[in-house]
């Protein structure tokens, strides 16, 4: 269940920066979803933490921190008061990707305390940080073989509340989780690592700088419109993601320009019904090939994602019967491509692909490859190092000649 605080008006046919934004710009003020997370959306919905906490009857809340965001947020000031009525630990410290190391360290401080609940309180990184703390905690074996196996994390763990402070990975509504093992990416996924409760307050929102802004907003956008054309849609999902699409292309660069309340919470909204609708789907090829651009240059996720998007999008439009991953065939994939076509306000995929550039340079973000540093003697290693479980959700099959052509084609 998801309860909306605060009203949203609809609006059609949206124009910014060239692009028209076509459909629903924000959802109705009161939606219902099955299953977790149960969400309380709203400004200054911050502090029902606090009744949150006594409904669960929870006493010893094992606080996972992205520091500087907890911080520069207000969330620090504002709970201050709050944990003085209970027994608080600490976990922070954390690299911005996750690693093994930090996972085992944070379940040092995990199991000696004995906590009733776990809050995530950051951006991403905070909140799969504190997912894979509960996902290890009580299970047999280590954390390596956890994030790494099949193994499945068994239950019992205490409820796991979390609270975004950025609006893009959608991380509150998902059920995996991303750690660096040995420097390589492994994102582990189980029902159980879902929190159980998401507290979405958008003025926490309201200071990040314009660079944060764009780096969580396009990773959101990203997600919704991979959505759409991932193998996994279902009708359901498409209507979150092309609801998460419209709000985002609207909200974000208003959000970058002005940082209004109103741009905030559309993003904010925006992020989640993505998240939501990538927990079914997941994500695709943009995804596989930006995790590679993160780790090798540091290049923000949603920024990595977003540069190798158009080239994508241009390959998708030669889906035929030979190199179709859809079960339902390529006339369905074909249908899905073009929606997110729509999406970006265009006729075809050409135009689509040159609204998305211009996109980026009204939000001030990098388009080409060579803007984060990347040379033609890394492009190898780049299609190498593709996230394989990522590109099966690809609507079309892409070969490393495609992707180093892709990769070259942006440098």
């Amino acid at each position: 269940m998801v309860f909306w605080r605060s009203d949203f008006t609809e609006r059609q046919d949206v124009r910014r920066g060239g692009l028209r934004v076509n459909g629903p710009f924000v959802p109705h003020s009161e939606l219902a979803f099955e299953g977790s997370p149960e969400v309380v959306f709203g400004e200054g919905t911050l502090e029902s933490i606090q009744t949150l906490l006594a409904r669960l009857g929870a006493r010893r809340g094992f606080l996972v921190l992205d520091r500087p965001a907890y911080k520069a947020s207000g969330a620090e000031a504002r709970l201050e008061s709050i944990w003085r009525r209970f027994d608080v630990a600490i976990f922070e410290g954390f690299r911005p990707n996750p690693i093994l190391e930090d996972v085992e360290r944070g379940l040092v401080a995990y199991r000696e305390f004995e906590p009733d609940a776990i809050i995530a309180i950051g951006g991403g990184s905070a909140l799969d940080m504190a997912k894979a703390i509960r996902a290890c905690g009580n299970a047999p074996g280590s954390a390596r073989e956890r994030v790494t196996g099949p193994l499945p994390v068994t239950s019992g763990a205490p409820p796991l509340i979390a609270v975004p402070t950025t609006s893009g990975t959608g991380s509150e509504a998902t059920h995996f989780a991303v750690v660096y093992v040995d420097g390589k990416k492994h994102s582990f996924s189980d029902p159980a690592l879902r929190p159980d409760h998401a507290i979405l307050d958008p003025t926490l929102t309201y200071g990040l700088p314009p660079s944060v802004t764009v780096a969580s907003g396009l990773d959101a956008v990203c997600q919704a419109l991979e959505s759409i054309w991932s193998v996994n849609a279902t009708d359901r999902t498409e209507e979150l993601a092309r609801t998460a699409a419209a709000m985002a292309l609207q909200g974000l660069p208003e959000a970058v320009r002005e940082g209004t309340p109103t741009s905030r919470r559309t993003m904010m909204a925006a992020a989640h019904l993505a998240g939501r609708a990538i927990d079914i789907t997941k994500t695709t090829a943009p995804h596989a090939a930006s995790y590679g651009l993160t780790s090798r240059f540091g290049t923000p996720h949603g920024l990595a994602v977003a540069l190798t998007f158009p080239g994508f999008l241009r390959l998708n439009g030669s889906i035929d019967d030979t190199n179709g991953n859809d079960p339902r065939g390529r006339e369905e994939a074909r249908r899905k491509v073009a929606e997110v076509v729509r999406r970006l306000g265009a006729r075809d995929i050409e135009e689509a692909c040159a609204k998305w550039i211009g996109f980026l340079e009204i939000l001030g973000a990098p388009t080409r490859l060579s803007e984060i540093g990347v040379k033609e003697s890394d492009l190898g290693a780049l299609a190498d190092g593709i996230d394989l479980v990522r590109l099966a959700n690809h609507p079309r099959h892409v070969s490393k000649d495609e992707v180093m052509a892709l990769l070259r084609e942006r440098l």
